[in-house]
């Protein structure tokens, strides 16, 4: 064994759970999804208030001399296209034909003289948006928007001004009509229309030439003007852009530090109360780079708290375009997030820093939903901000995947907690694959990487693949999930120019399987609805569960009853700690509960199956339960145990108390339940549950669950598994213990 794996074992002692970062105001902890939703409500419901019922416009609320004839309009269509209102709404529907009517006036040719196409960049950088967002009948709406930014961009520096550059004084532009210029001119090229890379070239050297000491950007470039921060904003967006469009692999060092000193600005100086205009370009940036947090703040958290304070009875955040702004906001960073890129210190962890992105993208067309992804550093977050998305995913190059302890340790209990990686190995590099195997197989010691097999859902769950087109995509399972998945090909390479069609095409669709996996087929809440569950307040009593040690997988997830007591300290001030115990010796040790867990048949030895007869007649309980809802492992042992106690277990009633929770303090109703997707699928399963029991002295001793109780408890919602909801696997594990604590207290 290496010195480095060496290292991995000897460093991976358990870390304490740590609770989410405290936020500097009381009113962003408080932000909800609920209250987020009901912002949103109110924003439309006042957009659609104020229409001009005959024209179908907003133009009477705004009028600047920045913003020709229709940018009142066009901004709210934009606003209610991005926060998922349907383009056949007659309302909306008649401020888009009012728009359609436009555009077919102003793109004309002939109008380019700077009077009458003063504010113009802005109105047509957001009709691109709207007609980017709508079907293809509409799509010559868009070329036309095309051929006038790109005829309106200065050629030798891809700068935009108020108005048509053929109209305009020579050398007259800003980076704030710049932006929306490149942005139109960026839903072009999403939606297939080419942009040369020229210009992507021309927006890289502007951007980079302009940017101050700080890492931000003027208003204007050259001289001594002072970088703001909403021109801070507009500078990464333009390069991160640039580089999606330019360099689908590995960016140049150039454009890549310039980023990085934009975000390291925007690091040092956000503080979530900026005017809506800025705080909607920190959106776009973060949404675009994956950042999370600014200047240890949750963006969307506190700006969406920003946002709510200023939000009026009527429901506009102040004028039509903050209004806007603010709907924009509110809808496009509430979306769900899917995937965290893991940020690790002294690693190439974002060689291909558009793989995401791109992966993102297609997921999202596919659901036809929109889906989010971040970056979390691994070296200043807690481990319970990895957990807020069920997949974590880590891109390396060859000869790096030297990780320090503590690293090692986060993404132990990372895997341990419920998580999933995806590694990715860049160029397919066969070393990174045979490195990372070695380093998780030596966290894992009783687990060995296999080749996954034709029925595994990575090749069946949405798409029909095979193992060839995984290239030898390998996992690390637990016997009753996986845990780890090392990818065939390097996922990096999808996007435009990035790879062939036909290789880019099956790698998405794989990437679609593996969503669905880890995600039950989609299972996926907005934002701000914590994944992970947190502990509030503290244990008023504690019970000490004894996880059963036998000869087998015993201890399939042994992060399972710390989430456990998360729930329990929650709904009953009842904390819960683990003592790990051979089976054999449970009589005597203390303990009131007993899990024993499997994945798998096994053969209990006489001995066992004696301390179990033994402990349950003293009055201590056991939980025999197949963990993930495969194998047999608890009907295996069910039926050694019928011999042992001379009786079969039977199934529990639904008047028995530990189903019905009377009498026991601080337990649930669970007469009724709810099952996983799949096991609804697969086994027809309704709304009771299906737990039996031997019962010792009229009390129900060894509960017997086949259906996965464990994953339910860890919150994990991967396809495949046979169990239990986890509301309804975590009270019915709940009412067990409590009933046996209340037991032992009598």
């Amino acid at each position: 064994m290496t010195q480095m794996f060496r290292r991995v074992v000897s460093t991976l002692i358990a870390l304490a759970v740590l609770t989410a970062v405290s936020l500097p105001a009381a009113q962003a902890q408080q932000v909800t999804d609920e209250m987020v939703g009901k912002s949103i409500q109110k924003i439309k419901a006042y957009l659609y208030k104020n229409q001009d019922q005959k024209e179908g416009t907003w133009e009477h609320l705004y009028t600047s001399g920045h913003v020709g004839e229709g940018g009142a309009t066009v901004i709210v269509v934009t606003a209610l296209l991005a926060s998922g209102e349907s383009s056949q709404n007659p309302q909306l529907k008649k401020a888009i034909d009012w728009l359609r009517e436009k555009s077919k006036e102003e793109t004309n040719p002939r109008v380019l003289n700077a009077k009458e196409s003063q504010g113009k960049t802005y109105v047509v950088g957001l009709r691109a948006h709207v007609w980017g967002a709508l079907p293809e009948p509409y799509m010559p709406l868009l070329e036309a928007e095309f051929e006038w930014l790109i005829g309106g961009a200065y050629q030798d520096d891809a700068t935009f001004t108020y108005g048509h550059s053929k109209g305009a004084a020579k050398g007259r532009y800003d980076h704030s009509c710049t932006q929306y210029g490149i942005l139109g001119l960026w839903e072009c090229a999403k939606r297939g229309i080419r942009v040369s890379q020229g210009f992507w070239e021309k927006v890289e050297a502007h951007f980079i030439a302009n940017q101050q000491a700080d890492g931000g950007w003027p208003y204007v470039g050259g001289g001594e003007r002072p970088s703001t921060d909403s021109m801070t904003t507009a500078g990464v967006t333009a390069l991160l852009t640039a580089r999606q469009e330019l360099y689908p692999q590995k960016a140049s060092d150039k454009i890549n530090k310039s980023i990085e000193k934009g975000l390291a600005r925007m690091d040092k100086t956000y503080s979530g109360g900026e005017k809506l205009y800025t705080l909607y370009g920190v959106e776009r940036v973060a949404l675009a780079s994956g950042w999370r947090y600014f200047n240890k703040k949750d963006w969307y958290r506190v700006g969406a708290s920003t946002v709510m304070r200023k939000q009026s009875p009527a429901g506009n955040v102040g004028n039509l375009p903050d209004t806007c702004f603010a709907l924009m906001f509110l809808a496009r960073g509430r979306h769900p997030v899917w995937v965290t890129k893991l940020k690790l210190d002294g690693l190439q962890w974002n060689n291909r820093p558009n793989d995401l992105y791109h992966l993102t993208h297609f997921l999202s067309d596919q659901r036809e939903g929109e889906l989010n992804w971040q970056v979390i550093d691994v070296d200043k977050r807690p481990v319970d901000d990895l957990l807020t998305t069920p997949v974590a995913y880590m891109s390396l190059a060859p000869g790096s995947f030297d990780l320090n302890g503590d690293q090692q340790a986060k993404l132990k209990q990372y895997l341990d907690l419920g998580g999933m990686i995806v590694l990715n190995p860049e160029g397919a590099s066969a070393s990174v694959r045979r490195t990372a195997e070695q380093f998780f197989e030596a966290m894992y010691p009783q687990l060995k990487f296999r080749n996954l097999e034709a029925e595994h859902p990575v090749f069946r769950s949405w798409y029909q693949l095979t193992p060839k087109d995984g290239k030898g995509m390998r996992g690390l399972s637990n016997g009753a999930r996986e845990l780890v998945i090392v990818n065939g090909v390097d996922w990096g390479l999808i996007g435009r120019g990035g790879g062939s069609k036909a290789a880019n095409d099956t790698t998405a669709k794989m990437a679609q399987n593996v969503f669905a996996l880890a995600t039950d087929k989609g299972a996926l809440n907005n934002r701000l609805v914590e994944r992970v569950l947190r502990q509030k307040g503290e244990a008023a009593s504690e019970v000490t569960i004894g996880r059963a040690k036998y000869n087998g997988n015993w201890l399939p997830e042994p992060g399972a009853w710390d989430m456990q007591s998360r729930f329990m300290v929650n709904s009953a001030k009842v904390g819960v700690k683990t003592q790990d115990i051979e089976l054999a010796n449970i009589n005597g040790s203390g303990v009131q509960v007993v899990h024993l867990a499997g994945t798998r048949e096994v053969t209990l030895s006489e001995a066992e199956l004696a301390a179990v007869v033994n402990f349950t007649r003293a009055g201590g309980t056991v939980i025999l339960e197949t963990v993930g809802g495969h194998g047999n492992f608890a009907r295996a042992v069910e039926k050694q145990l019928e011999g042992a106690f001379s009786q079969p277990a039977v199934e529990l009633a639904s008047n028995e108390t530990l189903l019905s929770g009377k009498g026991i303090q601080g337990a649930s109703d669970v007469t009724r339940v709810t099952y996983r997707r799949h096991a609804i699928v697969s086994m027809q399963v309704k709304g009771r549950p299906r737990l039996a029991a031997f019962y010792v002295n009229d009390r129900p001793a060894v509960i017997v669950s086949n259906e996965d109780l464990t994953l339910g408890m860890l919150g994990v919602d991967q396809w495949g598994v046979l169990g239990y909801s986890k509301d309804s696997a975590r009270k019915i594990m709940a009412n067990i213990v409590l009933r046996a604590q209340g037991k032992a207290a009598e």
